[in-house]
């Protein structure tokens, strides 16, 4: 064979493995992009994120004297969502925990949800007390009496009903107060504060350069979690009415409660010394108020929150807004 038949023999070989080394190259990065668009663009499984507004839609769904299979999913819910606080590092989500707020609620669930229902065995009780206190939530140490518990909820399912429209009317305000520019407005709800040796819990606290709002939420002629025309009468006396259709109920007057509040506040913020401006809302947004007597705190509907926010000018500098939001971490528990 001369040496041109050689040499074209040589170059057909060195074009067929071209060829096929391409045919392969090609062949890796169209897998490879396959997975870029199932996965995202690593070409690895992205993180599982559940929205914290899952958790709200969660907390309002679980009723009291829910089934056992209704629970189950909400802890199944729990384990998968891994809280509202998110860490990344380079777009990667590297911790997760629950937030403050979150905690508090998942405490109120577990003591008037889970703990006083005849459907739920204690067994799945203690499996709920446990995987909340290993996120963190705070008061649970203690296992409670589950049998004595269950005993007692058919008598208070009238007190559980009213916790209910509680927990919705404090949703109505925190949806109120979500509108409001978190660069500029600290908002904490549920937050369960301690000093010394004194424990209270505060339906929600803002911070911000207008001042230090402490608002305690009362849910009024809410039915069924529904506004609806009514009428609320502060007496001389602090005796509080509530009217609704031509009926007067009279309910307990919150002043004490409030005073209390604000006395502890006091005391926790102690690094910037500001007035804290206590407010009544009424997360019925249909109901009327007759004032016939002056109080150390103000009366509004929950519409009326951001308005009465802004009113106020106290004109808090960036580092009084630390040293307070510091003073406030510092007390809470949740």
């Amino acid at each position: 064979m001369d040496k041109n038949v050689w040499t074209i023999l040589i170059a057909s070989a060195f074009i067929l493995a071209l060829i096929l080394l391409f045919t392969l190259s090609a062949k890796e990065k169209s897998k490879q992009k396959r997975k870029r668009n199932k996965h995202g663009s690593s070409g690895k499984k992205p993180d599982d994120w559940v929205s914290p507004d899952e958790f709200v839609k969660w907390k309002y769904r679980l009723k009291p004297y829910c089934y056992e299979k209704e629970a189950d999913s909400f802890l199944a819910f729990l384990k998968s969502y891994k809280g509202g606080f998110v860490r990344r590092n380079r777009g990667k989500i590297i911790a997760r925990s629950f937030l403050g707020r979150e905690k508090g609620d998942l405490k109120g669930i577990f003591y008037h949800v889970i703990v006083p229902n005849p459907n739920i065995p204690e067994v799945k009780k203690e499996e709920f007390r446990k995987y909340f206190m290993s996120v963190g939530v705070y008061g649970l140490e203690e296992r409670p009496d589950y049998a004595s518990c269950t005993e007692l909820s058919a008598l208070d399912e009238e007190d559980l009903k009213r916790k209910a429209v509680g927990n919705r009317g404090e949703h109505i305000v925190q949806v109120i107060l979500a509108r409001l520019d978190p660069r500029n407005y600290y908002v904490i709800n549920g937050a369960v504060l301690r000093h010394d040796r004194t424990t209270k819990e505060y339906d929600h606290i803002v911070v911000c350069r207008e001042g230090i709002f402490m608002i305690e939420t009362k849910a009024f002629a809410l039915t069924d979690g529904k506004t609806g025309r009514a009428t609320l009468r502060i007496d001389e006396g602090d005796h509080w009415i509530v009217i609704k259709n031509g009926r007067e109920r009279e309910v307990k007057s919150p002043t004490e409660q409030i005073k209390m509040q604000k006395k502890l506040l006091e005391r926790i913020i102690h690094s910037c010394p500001a007035p804290i401006h206590p407010v009544l809302a009424l997360s019925n947004t249909e109901i009327s108020i007759e004032q016939n007597q002056e109080l150390h705190y103000k009366v509004v509907r929950a519409d009326a929150l951001t308005e009465v926010i802004a009113g106020e000018n106290d004109r808090l500098s960036a580092s009084d807004l630390k040293l307070i939001r510091q003073d406030i971490g510092k007390a809470q528990l949740n």
